[in-house]
Formats: structure tokens, sequence, C-alpha cells
């Protein structure tokens, strides 16, 4: 289970749908990592933890909501997953 606390959460105007900063203390953000690829299909995920951390992250965050990863630059990963009911 992925753990952490929101730094801010900018869904209008982001430009690929939803950015959620995360850190790794906290509430469970599996639920809305989920809830925001339900969604937008594409989002971004900012990972505010020590550099060596931050890639089995993004590997547990892509295996747990079997999404893809589009891109990684420092702490911010942009990940996609189709949502076959989206219209």
């Amino acid at each position: 289970a992925f753990t952490g606390t929101p730094d801010a959460f900018i869904a209008p105007g982001a430009p690929h749908g939803f950015f959620l900063r995360w850190r790794n203390d906290g509430e469970d953000w599996n639920r809305e990592i989920e809830s925001a690829l339900d969604i937008h299909e594409l989002i971004k995920v900012k990972i505010r933890t020590e550099r060596d951390a931050r890639k089995t992250m993004c590997d547990e965050i892509c295996v747990s909501t079997k999404a893809e990863l589009v891109q990684s630059i420092g702490q911010i990963i942009v990940i996609y997953r189709l949502n076959p009911n989206k219209k």
C-alpha cells in the first residue's frame, strides 16, 4: 500500500489532467491515484522522497494501478491508464 500526504491538488488547468504531490508519510493514497486515473487517464504524480526510493515507488504505483509510465523527470512521474468506460 502507498502512503503519503498531499502537498497540493491542482486539478483544473493542469496540463495533463490531475496533478498530485505525494510525500512518503500519512494516509493511503493508492485509492486517490486510482480515482484520478479513472477520471483523467493521464496524470502527473509528484513523489517527494529521496532519489533512491523514487524509482521503487514509481514501479510500485505502476504495478498496483496497472498504469504505464509515460515519463519520469526528477520528482514528477506521468502515468497513463486507459479507461474503457470513459466516453
